[in-house]
């Protein structure tokens, strides 16, 4: 019995763990797909401020200035997440890095370069993205397929051994209550003759 229960938590805990690393994909491709997806966010916002700027950099104004470093700032975390940075090509990441550095801001703005850039960056970020997206779609649906498969198996399994465990308990039991009968019999017996004996 203890060694078909340890079977049972070796054959649980060797599923659950397939199920959790297939669980912890899913939510770091959704991870990546959010970071991107704030970042695609920031990079237009970016866009429609230098929209609103004047090329001339006596004229910029301040509040445009700073709304642009605090977007910048956002843009800049999301993209170079650790775990975004990771999932793209390398060609991606140098061209990502390069182009950060070029939209960072630097006294004065240079207004025209700088949307030029974010026309030709944003598409590939988009890009980007989209591949995260079905990349977290794909990883969903194979979690939710095995989800699928694995908990019926692990129902019928777990049930095929309790049943096995009662089944032997019960066995063991009435073995255990018939030798114990025999052995008082053979005792009670072994008593009463001896009394005889001795009356």
């Amino acid at each position: 019995m203890i060694f078909m229960l340890s079977g049972l938590v070796w054959f649980t805990l060797t599923y659950y763990e397939k199920l959790q690393s297939e669980n912890e994909t899913v939510r770091q491709w959704g991870r990546i797909s959010d970071r991107l997806h704030v970042a695609i966010g920031a990079g237009q916002r970016m866009q429609s401020i230098l929209k609103k700027m004047s090329p001339s950099p006596s004229v910029q104004d301040e509040d445009l200035l700073f709304n642009y470093i605090e977007q910048h700032q956002i843009f800049s975390d999301s993209v170079n997440c650790p775990e975004c940075f990771d999932k793209m090509p390398k060609e991606s990441q140098k061209y990502i890095e390069q182009s950060v550095k070029e939209l960072m801001f630097k006294e004065p703005l240079e207004v025209e370069s700088a949307s030029k850039l974010l026309e030709t960056f944003l598409p590939r970020l988009e890009t980007s993205y989209q591949l995260i997206w079905a990349k977290k779609r794909e990883a969903y649906i194979k979690y939710y397929e095995n989800l699928q498969i694995t908990g019926p198996i692990l129902f019928n399994v777990s049930i095929a051994i309790l049943i096995m465990c009662v089944t032997a308990g019960l066995a063991l039991s009435f073995w255990t209550i018939t030798m114990t009968r025999k052995r008082l019999a053979a005792l009670s017996s072994s008593a009463n003759r001896i009394c005889q004996g001795i009356v």
